[in-house]
């Protein structure tokens, strides 16, 4: 009854956070945006302690970052590309609901001790924090025909924050060396609501669902660096990130479900609600490794290479006796996340005064299983592809840098969602295989103060 009622409901494919199905879905800091994240045989600025640690010591100035923004357009769309961008620039809900503001970097770095023929220090520390993931999913619709209404809405916020402090030595006039602590602090809410109500001879039936999850974890993790001139030319860096290690975790999650038919005698509620969870994130070690090359008219190409070793976790620890719960979320529990190598590459070039370009490209591989059948019985995280690039202009000033520029990318590949999305949340089994593609495009503004 439900499927020939429900035929007609919208379904919607929601990728999952690149917390658990990709690692770099944007670059993040001021000159690294416009490098497309190569930026590891660099770092000499407060992202360093994202990239590489030990090039801290070549900020030639104290630095302070003030703010790097994103404003961007994030959209998922089908095989008709151009026409959904259209389509949704003329639509003002649309577009509002999908403008995203991103503050990614801000951070300082201070140097101190002897400096070095260019100006850099023996010692440097730093602090910040950063926006390495973020995701946003507000959707809603609903129908009326031949007696039956129905409603579906999902709502999705996925942030995730980091805050990193820094120390760099620098050994020699080739050499430095540095290590950097962070601490990410996931924070997710999921909430879905569905409502159906089917006009019988003996009168309306009604049928409603909610699912509420709130996820908080913070982890710790601690990246070893080091950066070396091997050349006059060339500058080599290769940073190691630990495994992340939980610092804090909780999770809260209620469900709801309401059933009233005429011909019961009574309706039923059924609530859990549980608190307190067990919940968690991992990140696997992480090795990068980058080159430089600088020219004699300060021109700059950059090359990163980025390695992820596999990891695999619960999202929620949920006991043995409370499966129920389990089997009523809409997001995937276990997850699986295999190696991958990303790259990037970006190229520098002064614009005569004090203006530069560069114009960076980068991937951004997907960790989570391949998705090769045409239908599952469970949900499974997005294997998508991503291929991104930027450009950015920067202008010097005494004490100032400030970068302008865009970041864009574009993705493909499959994803596996319910065969009806009103049914799914209703407790009806059922997944079916479809085609993914993604289009992001930000706007990124960066100030940073030297002094």
């Amino acid at each position: 009854m439900r499927a020939l009622v429900l035929v007609a409901a919208l379904a919607i494919a929601a990728p999952a956070s690149a917390d658990d199905a990709q690692y770099t879905p944007f670059p993040i800091g001021a000159r690294a945006v416009g490098l497309g994240g190569a930026f590891t045989a660099l770092s000499d600025d407060p992202s360093g302690m994202h990239y590489n640690p030990a090039g801290l010591v070549d900020s030639a100035r104290t630095s302070l970052q003030v703010s790097t923004n994103l404003y961007g357009l994030d959209l998922d769309v089908g095989k008709g590309i151009f026409s959904t961008v259209g389509q949704t620039a003329f639509s003002l809900d649309k577009v509002i609901t999908e403008l995203q503001i991103i503050p990614t970097t801000a951070g300082f770095v201070v140097g101190f001790g002897d400096r070095n023929p260019d100006g850099g220090f023996r010692h440097a520390y730093a602090m910040g924090a950063f926006v390495p993931s973020l995701r946003s999913v507000n959707f809603q619709t609903s129908e009326e025909s031949n007696g039956t209404q129905n409603a579906y809405r999902r709502n999705v916020s996925d942030r995730t924050l980091a805050a990193s402090a820094a120390y760099a030595y620098r050994a020699d006039e080739v050499w430095s060396v540095g290590v950097s602590g962070t601490v990410n602090y996931r924070s997710l809410h999921d909430q879905e609501e569905t409502s159906l109500r089917v006009d019988g001879a003996d009168g309306p039936r009604f049928d409603t669902a909610a699912t509420s999850l709130d996820l908080a974890v913070a982890t710790l993790a601690v990246t070893f660096g080091i950066k070396g001139f091997i050349t006059d030319e060339w500058t080599l860096g290769v940073s190691v990130t630990t495994p992340t290690s939980r610092v804090f975790d909780r999770a809260d999650v209620r469900v709801n479900r309401t059933f009233a038919d005429p011909s019961l005698s009574e309706a039923t509620f059924d609530l859990r609600d549980e608190s307190g969870l067990r919940a968690d994130t991992r990140v696997g070690t992480v090795l990068r490794a980058g080159l430089a090359r600088a020219f004699a008219d300060w021109k700059l190409i950059t090359f990163d290479f980025s390695f992820f070793a596999p990891t695999r976790y619960k999202l929620l620890e949920i006991p043995p006796d409370k499966r129920a719960v389990e089997e009523s979320l809409t997001l995937v529990n276990d997850v699986v996340r295999h190696w991958v190598v990303n790259v990037a590459a970006g190229y520098e070039q002064p614009l005569g005064g004090d203006a530069t370009f560069s114009v960076g490209v980068y991937t951004n591989l997907p960790s989570s299983p391949t998705i090769d059948q045409s239908s599952y019985d469970r949900d499974r995280l997005p294997h998508v592809t991503t291929i991104g690039g930027a450009f950015a202009f920067g202008f010097w000033g005494e004490h100032t840098q400030t970068n302008l520029g865009l970041t864009g990318s574009f993705g493909w590949g499959k994803d596996v969602i319910a065969r009806n999305e009103t049914l799914h949340a209703l407790g009806e089994d059922g997944f079916r295989t479809v085609e993914v593609r993604q289009l992001r495009v930000f706007l990124h503004l960066s100030s940073t103060f030297m002094y």
